[in-house]
């Protein structure tokens, strides 16, 4: 038989584990709980960020909020374990499934528990008895705390399970969730991304400088360019716009001064870039030597102009002065291969080329840091050809009537771009073998040279009405590509026929070309009418 100490023994021990089993249902219930409010805090600020791309401040400003709720369940949770159930709450709840107990359980856990003392004789009795009936109600009831948990544990399973799809399906999901716990990682999502072209790079001073963006993945809504100037720690931005290429585009007007910058758009951010400015070599000083073929006999010329003119195969060397030390210099063409420049002991650099059509070229130069320098617009090469001699008989300087023992005087004027060699007189009866005499030299002034020469018309046993076809022909030192001749064509007849027939020998004018004269296009012979002949 149990004694009253035995029924107070068992009714304390049955309060007890009711006591440990409601601090641990309490202790999981507000863990459970404080960790769904977390979660649904962080799957909505990262779907917000995945659809928003949020600004650091406002993820900051959630990354706050979620730390807040940990120290909230953090504190409550410290708090369940300093404050444990007592007796008599897990009595009052034995009792609350059981209404019809009364309130001895309570009673007795009151007792047991101190909060209550025996002040009168009969009260150990009383109390003896209500423990022992205590004791035997905790032994038939039982609350069952862990169905409690149930439904809580069922809700943040739906949540995790949320938070695991999101992740799952969106695949920058991490990305999100990384953003929004750790506001000031770079972490950025993959659907945007940015390509800045040059990057880094080094210009001339005073040079532009376009700035191009590419964005790939999610259209940014806030493309926007930073940049910041050297010596001044104050970062200035500017909103970017889309070109018809597709392209952001900021450009710099003649920048005087290094600048660094980065380009951000939605969560994208560039890292940062440096345009480093550069004093570029320069030609100082040029001078052109221009020497001419050979044949030409004429003596070199140096000019100061890069612009060259010179006769075709001309020699040019080129002497530039740079205003700084160079590593390397070259002369670059539109359609011929490059020149090299080689230096010289005064610091001077020094190539050669040979004038052979017109062309555009470039003067590149490297200083000693393999930074370049070239004129922005192109020099130019005139290449002109060595012109056949211009001839012209200059007396007589009109077609005459002589008769076949008539010795013809002929003055003729040639003129030439650099030099004339052979002045000769080429004629012939019509129908007989050319004859060549050659013109003697009178007088040479400003290129243009005055030649003579006599034709006898005797040697030519003319007879009356025929002809005598003559021109004067003079070349050139050209030994490049052939001499260039040219010539002046006149044509003699004996004395006139008779009148209406002079006008069918009419002859042809003075001719010109190179390399010789043709005499096409003489005129026929004219057949004389028949009361001529008898």
């Amino acid at each position: 038989m149990n004694t009253p100490n035995d029924s107070a023994k068992t009714a304390q021990v049955r309060l007890t584990e009711a006591c440990k089993t409601k601090d641990t249902s309490l202790r999981l219930a507000w863990a459970i709980t404080i960790g769904e409010a977390i979660l649904l805090a962080v799957l909505a600020l990262a779907l917000v960020d995945y659809w928003l791309m949020l600004p650091v401040w406002m993820r900051t400003g959630g990354a706050l909020f979620l730390a807040g709720l940990g120290a909230i369940g953090i504190f409550r949770l410290v708090r369940y374990y300093r404050r444990p159930t007592r007796l008599k709450e897990a009595a009052l709840d034995v009792e609350a499934t059981k209404p019809e107990m009364g309130c001895e359980i309570s009673t007795a856990a009151e007792y047991l528990a101190g909060d209550r003392k025996t002040a009168k004789e009969y009260e150990p009795e009383s109390v003896a008895a209500i423990q022992a009936k205590a004791a035997k109600d905790l032994n038939e009831s039982k609350v069952a705390y862990e169905k409690k948990l149930l439904g809580l544990a069922i809700v943040f399973a739906v949540t995790l399970l949320g938070l695991l799809a999101f992740a799952a399906i969106a695949p920058v999901a991490l990305t999100a969730l990384q953003r929004t716990a750790l506001p000031f990682s770079k972490a950025q999502y993959t659907t945007t991304t940015v390509d800045v072209k040059p990057g880094n790079v080094e210009i001339p001073v005073g040079r532009d400088l376009s700035i191009s963006n590419f964005f790939a993945g999610r259209v940014p809504k806030d493309a926007q360019f930073h940049w910041q100037v050297a010596g001044n720690a104050k970062w200035q931005t500017v909103a970017l716009t889309k070109s018809a290429d597709g392209a952001y585009v900021h450009a710099f007007k003649s920048l005087p001064t290094d600048v660094t910058y980065r380009v951000t758009g939605n969560d994208a951010a560039s890292a940062e870039f440096t345009v480093q400015t550069y004093i570029p070599p320069e030609v100082k000083d040029l001078t052109a030597r221009v020497t001419y073929p050979e044949y030409t006999k004429a003596p070199p010329i140096n000019q100061k102009s890069p612009d060259i003119t010179a006769v075709r195969a001309s020699t040019v060397q080129l002497r530039i002065e740079p205003s700084t030390d160079l590593s390397k210099a070259k002369l670059r063409f539109t359609d011929s291969p490059e020149v090299k420049l080689e230096p010289a002991e005064d610091g001077s650099w020094i190539g050669k080329l040979t004038v052979t059509k017109d062309t555009d070229y470039w003067i590149e130069l490297t200083d000693k840091k393999g930074r370049p320098g070239v004129n922005e617009k192109p020099y130019h090469i005139k290449a002109t050809p060595d012109n056949a001699p211009k001839v012209e008989i200059s007396d007589p300087a009109k077609d005459l009537r002589a008769s076949a023992t008539n010795t013809i005087p002929i003055k003729i004027s040639v003129a030439d771009d650099f030099s004339v060699n052979d002045i000769k007189i080429v004629f012939n009866k019509l129908g007989g073998s050319q004859q060549t005499i050659t013109a003697k030299r009178e007088s040479e002034q400003n290129g243009e040279v005055i030649a003579s020469a006599e034709l006898e018309l005797s040697p030519l046993g003319l007879n009356e009405y025929e002809l005598v076809a003559y021109h004067a022909e003079a070349s050139d030192n050209n030994t490049l590509d052939a001499p260039g001749i040219s010539g002046a064509l006149r044509r003699r007849h004996p004395p006139a026929p008779p009148a209406g027939l002079a006008k069918d020998f009419a002859l042809p004018h003075a001719r010109s070309g190179r390399p010789t004269v043709r005499l096409s296009g003489l005129p026929r012979p004219v057949p004389l009418p028949l009361s001529f002949l008898q």
